[in-house]
């Protein structure tokens, strides 16, 4: 016995057990505080340190690898290793054998990653862009909801890739910095669409991460979770800006969670992220309805919805409505407006994200020039979101009261406390499209993510099954997954995600899905 440890409360031994210890050939002899906990442990000169596992990147979901201080819990180290071979970074994973849940630690040993516009006490935070990476060094205070979710005991893994500046990056030649997330689902060429795609992307690629914290203006934690096949959650909104979050646009934006499994999804919703509104989770709604703009025009996409949606309405012995937003909008818009819904709000969400988004750079343009003497590069996606602060602002005070104006009608005409509105999702995009130069692309357009994001309703988005279809690349069956998206009255974001996974727990077809190249095994019928 060359080194022993022992575990006990004191800080010295008497001479007796040295000297038995010493009959016993030990050298080396560790005194640990019974707090150390559960191993697996591995010695080194320079101390006892918990185990990690390395698993490789293989779909670049990670900017970063991250593991907690020795010393402090709250504060996190970058780590750059390989293993297996593989020409990727690896993640560095603890066991869950070192964690206890308990009503202060309800989330304890729980694998996050971060998206990387949340800062990580410790570590650079590259906003998805080199230039800002270069400008400021480690934080050394971690976002609101990051350090909510380590004080609850969640476990950080690491920072995920991250559109620029939380901008618009669609497809592979829109990404100029860092390496495009590789989705997994279907023949491995789907797009990686959303500003939270490296967050979504991790949970559909590894089973060995348990959930992801992203952002939404648009539909940034949405978007992505429609493509690659997992839960995501836009909770309730009231304005207020996230503390240390990098986040533009932030009248719009909303801190959020991913994950495989909804009963996940709703424990780190109730969890670390703040609520605006009082919220029931015993509350069911009274009313279910469509929208028939907002269909697929796919006939399987939209069957499968349907079928969906009208065992949900049985279940909660509830009616269901079909509605057309533009008649409801016609017998009831406001005095003075002649055009139809979506053409009347087709630039309101843009106009405001623009002046926001050039808002939002301004400190960084200021700070990199000050240090450089020189303009920072940025992808052309983002110089024509800056462009926006030439709008005259009387554009941007009348799309100010058109946010108003909508969020008014909406809630008087289609959602209340009593109701919640289902509409179908589902995409085939291709990574490697080639869409045409920003200032050429179509960016005035309303869509069905827009209710949430200007109204600030809690928008939930549901895999609900999958389909097959034969892409060009493979050339053979492959599956696509189908989701329905929820949205309902402010305040209503815990009995949102109850309802639904009570409904998935008794009907199908999972609570949850899996990772791989499909978000249900084979056997799964919808």
């Amino acid at each position: 016995m060359r080194s022993v440890m022992l575990i006990t409360q004191e800080i010295s031994l008497d001479p007796e057990t040295l000297e038995l210890l010493s009959s016993f050939s030990c050298k080396r002899l560790f005194l640990s505080n019974p707090a150390l906990g559960k191993g697996p442990f591995f010695y080194s000169r320079s101390g006892i340190f918990r185990a990690f596992r390395l698993y490789p990147d293989t779909h670049d979901a990670f900017v970063t690898s991250v593991i907690p201080s020795p010393s402090d819990k709250n504060t996190y180290q970058c780590i750059s290793a390989s293993a297996y071979g593989h020409r990727t970074r690896c993640v560095a994973v603890p066991s869950r054998l070192y964690f206890t849940r308990t009503e202060e630690l309800p989330l304890a040993g729980l694998r996050l990653s971060v998206k990387d516009v949340f800062h990580l006490r410790g570590v650079v935070t590259t906003n998805g862009n080199r230039a800002y990476e270069s400008l400021y060094g480690k934080q050394h205070v971690s976002s609101v909801a990051v350090q909510a979710a380590i004080d609850k005991g969640a476990i950080i893994v690491g920072k995920t890739t991250t559109v620029e500046f939380a901008g618009a990056q669609e497809v592979e030649g829109d990404w100029a910095d860092f390496r495009y997330p590789k989705n997994p689902r279907g023949d491995g060429y789907l797009r990686a669409t959303g500003s939270s795609a490296g967050s979504a992307c991790g949970l559909a690629a590894y089973p060995w991460l348990d959930g992801s914290l992203g952002s939404d203006c648009g539909g940034s934690i949405r978007d992505p979770a429609v493509v690659f096949g997992v839960p995501g959650f836009r909770a309730s909104h009231d304005g207020v800006q996230e503390e240390n979050t990098l986040v533009p646009c932030p009248r719009f934006q909303r801190t959020g969670y991913l994950a495989r499994d909804m009963k996940m999804l709703y424990d780190l919703t109730r969890r670390p992220i703040r609520l605006p509104f009082d919220s029931q989770e015993s509350r069911r709604p009274k009313r279910v309805i469509t929208i028939n703009e907002y269909a697929t025009g796919r006939s399987d996409v939209d069957g499968l919805f349907t079928k969906f949606v009208e065992k949900l309405v049985k279940w909660l012995s509830t009616e269901l409505v079909k509605v057309s937003l533009e008649e409801v909008w016609e017998r009831t818009k406001p005095s003075g407006i002649d055009k139809g819904f979506f053409s009347h709000y087709a630039k309101t969400f843009m106009t405001v994200v623009w002046k926001d988004y050039f808002d939002s750079g301004t400190q960084f343009r200021e700070d990199y020039h000050r240090n450089f003497n020189a303009a920072p590069f940025v992808a052309q996606t983002t110089r024509y979101l800056w462009e926006g602060a030439l709008a005259p602002p009387a554009e941007f005070l009348a799309a100010l009261q058109e946010v108003e104006e909508h969020n008014e009608w909406f809630s008087k005409n289609v959602i209340d406390e009593n109701t919640i509105m289902v509409v179908p999702r589902f995409s085939l995009d291709r990574r490697d499209e080639y869409l045409p130069n920003p200032w050429k692309r179509e960016w005035m357009v309303w869509d069905s993510n827009l209710h949430a994001s200007i109204g600030g309703y809690p928008n939930l988005m549901v895999p609900i099954g999958q389909l097959p279809f034969e892409p060009e690349i493979s050339q053979r069956q492959e599956v696509f997954p189908i989701t329905l998206a929820i949205t309902g009255a402010r305040g209503t974001d815990l009995s949102m995600l109850r309802l639904v996974y009570d409904f998935l727990a008794e009907h199908g077809p999972a609570t949850g899905v899996q990772a791989g190249k499909s978000a249900y095994p084979e056997k799964f019928t919808f």
